[in-house]
């Protein structure tokens, strides 16, 4: 290795500073050589010193010599030294120019070298860059192509990875789902390529074109459902890629990529490479940084993390619209909670993403550490609003519950317990009036039956006044007595009565537990829409703390049943003993809170006819209201009086059928 040094004159070229060695390849007589280049301080050099002073020293003596001649009359005699002088005063001039070109040429081929050195220098840095560009980021695992090579040929290289989709995703690309990030790196082309032979290969219906693969396109490309599992092509670990997103790796790179990312993002939004929106490169780009972000251990996931941002910068330098949207949805987000919705923002992590390349580019700015504080606690209290959970089954949904009402401070008193007590309120109001209906229904159901004729219709509306619909009968249940006759035809009859009965009351039971249940549930069909009584007594001032608060589930409700099903357990464990405390204090019950109305009537109820049994029920609900008249009871015996009759007609068939039997048995 040879050290070789340059020397300059400060006209030509300014002053180097010191550095290290640089090893760099030079082209000398068509042969590559490495040399060592030690920049050194550029100084005049000591000839052109000596070269000034001689100069000097002639122009003073040519001065003298133009004064004497001027002055004095000289002869020919006394002009001969002075000719002399001046010739040789000439030779020196003249070997002072040669001296003085020969250096110029010298310094001009040195600036020219150095010139060419140092652009020599560049281009094996940006040769070295490319390299080490080419070996990071890699190959396509198809075509084998590096960045450059793919650049030369229009194309380049992009990111795979895995994603998912809904029909939703065509108008709002934010929803799309990325699965996975992939380190497998592959070309726009290739990747088109790829999909086009893959949908080929199969039919839409599954069958196949002379190949014995059994799928349809919904295996290639997943379909609109995030479930499914699609496959365009397998990755260098046999990973299943269904997206790719063109890297910005240089300029050039980027002026090919921009064109490229349209058709690819059509395709993998709509499934049709002529789909491409605005809207697709302003969100799958920040939807996959967010991706990225989630880890960081090793080296490979910081470098892709990079690749990613810089192509989400370039995407943000590019587009203005862009820009616009990212600021004015920033500004506004601290100020009201109506900017936070799904309608303004689609995607809370899409808009982190977003916010945090405007950051790093300057157009956006916290005043102080406040407010990022609030911007991360109402972002997170927006997604912890999104994500609650719409049926509390499990433990575990209670817990998170739990947990997101202490971080956002929620005061359950306030929010949840105040407006429930409101509510229920009003829904007591609504269940009483609803019992009317029900016992209306009720009684005309059981005026359908045999037993009941034109003629009694009159007395029957008269007992059921409009004072009468009010009280409801809750203590009615369906027969569970086995009905005994040895004369079949009554059998048949009875049995089929008390089918209709237990019909009829199970019905009943169902709407009076389902219209209970729809009016008691929590009102989240009432927040949700735009104008309801409940939001404008309760919630005047409606924000996200409201709302999230409204619609979660007390938890005390889960409590309570975590305790009845301990009781339980221990019911199982010893049945006998509390079973026999517990009818001990049934009867006991019984015996003092059995009034003597009730007890007269113990006898006639024990009769078989439902409706009969029916009548009495209501007559001592309404002997204890004070409401039984003299009307009432006269139109009650007529009824008994008729069922009676009835049943003595029948009786003298049943003895027949007996004796009947008890000779054939004999025989």
């Amino acid at each position: 290795m040879k050290k070789i040094e340059y020397f300059y004159a400060d006209l030509f070229l300014p002053k180097i500073s010191e550095e290290d060695f640089i090893s760099i390849e030079i082209i000398c007589d068509h042969k590559d050589f490495l040399f060592e280049i030690e920049p050194i301080q550029i100084n005049k050099p000591k000839a052109i010193r000596l070269i000034d002073l001689k100069l000097q020293r002639i122009r003073k003596r040519i001065m003298k010599l133009t004064d004497t001649l001027v002055n004095k009359n000289s002869s020919e005699e006394e002009l001969k030294p002075i000719k002399k002088e001046t010739d040789q005063l000439d030779q020196t001039l003249n070997e002072i120019k040669k001296v003085v070109f020969r250096m110029k040429k010298k310094e001009r081929s040195e600036l020219i070298g150095r010139i060419y050195h140092l652009k020599r220098i560049h281009e094996t840095k940006q040769q070295k860059k490319e390299i080490q560009s080419q070996e990071e980021i890699g190959n396509c695992i198809i075509s084998q192509l590096g960045w450059l090579e793919a650049l030369k040929l229009g194309d380049c290289l992009c990111l795979s990875f895995d994603l998912g989709r809904n029909e939703n995703a065509i108008a709002d690309p934010s929803q799309i789902v990325i699965k996975e990030i992939f380190s497998s790196m592959i070309s726009a082309q290739s990747y088109l390529d790829s999909v086009e032979y893959s949908l080929r290969l199969v039919t839409p219906s599954g069958d196949t074109n002379g190949i014995s693969l059994g799928n349809s396109h919904v295996s290639v490309h997943g379909g609109f459902d995030t479930r499914n599992q699609g496959e365009i092509v397998k990755g260098q670990s046999r990973e299943p890629i269904t997206g790719i997103l063109p890297l910005f790796i240089c300029k050039e790179n980027w002026n090919v990529a921009r064109h490229k990312i349209r058709p690819v993002f059509g395709f993998m939004t709509t499934l049709n490479v002529l789909g491409y929106s605005y809207s697709q490169i302003a969100s799958i780009p920040f939807l996959l940084l967010n991706k990225a972000a989630e880890s960081l251990k090793t080296e490979f996931e910081k470098i892709r993390f990079n690749w990613i941002f810089e192509t989400c910068q370039r995407i943000y330098q590019d587009s203005k619209q862009l820009r616009d949207e990212i600021i004015l949805n920033f500004n506004n987000y601290l100020k009201t909670p109506l900017n936070r919705l799904k309608d303004v923002i689609s995607n809370n992590a899409m808009f982190l993403a977003q916010c945090v390349v405007a950051l790093r580019m300057g157009d956006i700015h916290f005043k102080s550490s406040q407010d990022i504080f609030k911007f991360l606690t109402f972002l997170i209290e927006e997604e912890l609003r999104r994500r609650q959970p719409r049926k509390i089954r499990l433990l575990t949904q209670v817990k998170i519950i739990e947990r997101c009402l202490s971080i956002l401070n929620v005061d359950q008193e306030k929010y949840i317990e105040q407006p429930l007590k409101n509510y229920r309120k009003n829904v007591i109001k609504k269940i009483e009036k609803l019992d009317s209906y029900l016992y209306l229904d009720f009684i005309y159901q059981l005026k359908h039956t045999n037993q009941w004729s034109q003629k009694d219709e009159e007395h029957f509306e008269k007992l059921v006044s409009e004072e009468n619909i009010k009280y409801y009968i809750d203590n009615l249940k369906t027969i569970k007595k086995e009905i005994r006759s040895k004369n079949n035809q009554r059998k048949k009859v009875l049995m089929k009565r008390k089918m209709i009965y237990n019909q009829k009351i199970q019905n009943l039971q169902k709407k009076k537990y389902h219209q209970k249940k729809s009016i008691t549930k929590r009102p989240v069909s009432l927040i949700k829409n735009k104008k309801t009584d409940f939001k404008i007594h309760n919630f005047q001032k409606l924000n996200s703390k409201h709302s999230m608060a409204s619609i979660l589930r007390p938890v005390e409700k889960k409590k309570q049943e975590r305790q009845r099903k301990k009781q339980e357990k221990q019911i199982k464990e010893h049945p006998k003993k509390q079973k026999n405390k517990k009818l001990k204090k049934k009867n006991n019950e019984k015996r003092e809170e059995i009034p003597n109305h009730m007890i007269i009537d113990q006898d006639l109820i024990n009769c078989e006819d439902t409706c009969v049994k029916s009548l009495f029920q209501l007559k001592k609900e309404l002997l204890k209201r004070n409401e039984w008249k003299q009307t009432d009871e006269e139109y009650l015996l007529k009824i008994i009086k008729f069922n009676t009759n009835k049943s003595k007609q029948e009786k003298p068939e049943e003895v027949i059928n007996e004796k009947d039997s008890e000779k054939k048995n004999d025989k």
